[in-house]
């Protein structure tokens, strides 16, 4: 057969993969061979391999899909995009949030009393000043981290920029403070951080574990994926150091160092049904039986995501693919699909003998197990197995809207094989890829990404009127979150400190820090006099005169709160000089 045809088979398949990359760095974990090689895994007890032509293979017994997809156990009534997020982001959650934020708060403080005692321009100071945080502050918080994800700009500090009008963004500001946000980012914790043992391999994950363990949970309890399923890697992209969880993958474009997680997502929605960050080779409990690594690895996906005995049908890469996977999967009533490497136990014996010539196959079965060996073009030969199709080929319409010719193998993987694409092309979109020197906080951003994309996926499902797009579902969750919150309640703390004789009025009426910085900036582009400097801001001085007329203050303090000697003393001489002629 002589078509033209390009199978969309990806490169991470063809026989070398990215997982045997060697690495420079103790803290770098590079996927190799030794995982997946050396299994003690058989095909099965079905006969010997056979080679058979494609047009008389009967296929395998299909198996019956006895699940019923779509979401489950939403509670009646509700219709806007909050109620959906807050499906995931449950009150129990966000005030878990805010107990370690400010548990690990006070124990920063309480380790660093010398440092700050001697640094007076530390932002910790604010946080003192201000207090802890609660879970108003903490969904709003959320909502800034998501409207970042939307509006990309090169720093943090830039969503707070009010000197250039070329990127100027009131939102920002009138929503939340950027001290706040960073601080807030400096401390935001997820476990307690005084029981986090480094040195402990079962604590690689322990900063995140609430996270993770929480999501896992409400991914299941609101959504049945259909029938069909991709198993696969994501990788989140971080070059910082880990507690021994980055991995180097040659093959991605997107990232190429960063922490690897195993999805399981649907084919056609791309939910997240459940996942796993990989925490290394080191991590993993010791072999038992015939099972290896991968092998282990997918069932216990698969039975997370409660998929098992239902008739799924699951696409994987040659990184997990073997006839002892497959064959214990058909015996689960599930179905599978994907590459396999050629160096596989229990694969035919004369496989890797066999040549096959451009656009030909060569077909092997075992009972309801199909082994194929296919050549396309100047590409190597692709290895598949499938314990669901059938032999021979398809007519298909390729991208180019050509018709071409194709193994009925090749066509089914490239159809399951997108679920965990798909999510990830959906979520960064709109995901805030920040860099940070944590890992916690990137991984933590990346799984609440993917809460609000399942979260919009089961709205999508059950809704029934007319559905928002994704950005005005995400927009409507954004403005919920942030309505609840004023950024100025902080300052009514503050007088409510002083009505209680906790705090000096005189703190209230320190002029703003920026309008200082600003005001120093135009006088020495001789912009404003110097005297401009002098004028106390106008709501202390209403106050202070109030105070006055009350007999709660002395007139004079009005005149004491910014001297002529407390303000030019951080003016150059020359400025000084200024000054004086201008008395």
């Amino acid at each position: 057969m002589s078509t033209s045809n390009e199978p969309n088979v990806d490169e991470d398949n063809q026989g070398s993969s990215a997982e045997s990359e060697a690495g420079t760095d103790s803290d770098l974990n590079v996927n190799s061979e030794e995982e997946s090689s050396g299994e003690d895994d058989s095909a099965g007890d079905d006969g010997e391999w056979r080679r058979i032509a494609g047009v008389c293979d009967r296929g395998a017994v299909p198996i019956h899909f006895s699940a019923t997809p779509g979401y489950k156990n939403i509670p009646q009534g509700i219709s806007k995009p909050i109620e959906y997020f807050n499906l995931f982001f449950t009150d129990e959650f966000i005030e878990k949030i805010v107990q370690e934020t400010n548990k690990y708060s006070d124990q920063y403080v309480e380790e660093h009393e010398e440092h700050l005692s001697t640094h007076s321009k530390s932002r910790v100071h604010q946080w003192l000043q201000k207090g802890h945080t609660n879970k108003e502050e903490i969904r709003a918080f959320l909502g800034v981290c998501l409207n970042m994800g939307i509006v990309s700009k090169p720093t943090i500090e830039s969503f707070w920029d009010t000197v250039h009008p070329s990127i100027n963004t009131p939102w920002f500001p009138q929503h939340f403070k950027r001290n706040r946000f960073q601080l807030l980012l400096k401390f935001l914790h997820f476990n307690d951080n005084s029981l986090y043992n480094e040195g402990n391999p079962d604590h690689a994950l322990y900063k995140i574990k609430p996270i993770i363990e929480h999501l896992q949970e409400k991914f299941i309890e609101y959504f049945h994926p259909g029938r069909d399923l991709s198993l696969d890697e994501s990788l989140i992209a971080f070059k910082g150091l880990t507690p021994h969880l980055r991995q180097f993958m040659r093959n991605k474009l997107h990232a190429k160092f960063g922490v690897k997680m195993w999805c399981v997502c649907d084919v056609n929605s791309g939910y997240t049904c459940t996942f796993e960050i990989y925490g290394g080779k080191t991590r993993e409990p010791p072999v038992r039986g015939t099972f290896n690594v991968t092998h282990r690895t997918v069932i216990r996906l698969l039975n997370q995501a409660r998929v098992l005995n239902l008739g799924h049908n699951v696409g994987f890469d040659n990184y997990f693919s073997s006839p002892a996977l497959f064959q214990d999967l058909y015996e689960r009533n599930t179905t599978a699909t994907g590459t396999v490497r050629s160096n596989r136990q229990g694969l035919p014996p004369d496989m890797q003998d066999t040549r096959v010539l451009n656009n030909e196959v060569a077909e092997w079965r075992q009972g309801n197990m199909l082994c194929v060996k296919y050549r396309d073009g100047t590409r190597n030969p692709v290895h598949l197995i499938s314990t669901k199709c059938s032999g021979g080929f398809t007519h298909v319409t390729n991208r180019r809207n050509e018709r071409v010719t194709r193994p009925n193998i090749v066509n089914e993987y490239n159809r399951i094989m997108g679920g965990v694409d798909l999510k990830d092309s959906k979520l960064y979109a709109y995901l805030s890829e920040r860099r940070t020197l944590k890992w916690t906080t990137k991984v933590a951003m990346y799984l609440f990404g993917t809460a609000v994309l399942n979260s919009y996926i089961i709205y999508k499902k059950h809704t029934r009127s007319a559905v928002m797009s994704r950005l005005d579902f995400m927009l409507s969750i954004i403005d919920d979150l942030v309505r609840h919150y004023n950024p100025q309640t902080t300052q009514r703390r503050a007088r409510e400190e002083i009505e209680e004789g906790q705090r000096q009025p005189l703190a209230l009426l320190q002029m703003n820090e920026t309008a200082q910085r600003r005001a120093r900036e135009e006088i020495e582009e001789g912009q404003r006099q110097p005297l401009a400097l002098l004028q106390m801001n106008e709501t202390a001085q209403r106050r202070a005169r109030e105070e006055s007329e009350e007999g709660q203050r002395q007139p004079l303090a009005v005149l004491q709160m910014n001297t002529l000697e407390h303000r030019l003393e951080k003016l150059p001489k020359k400025k000084l000089r200024d000054c004086v002629a201008v008395f």
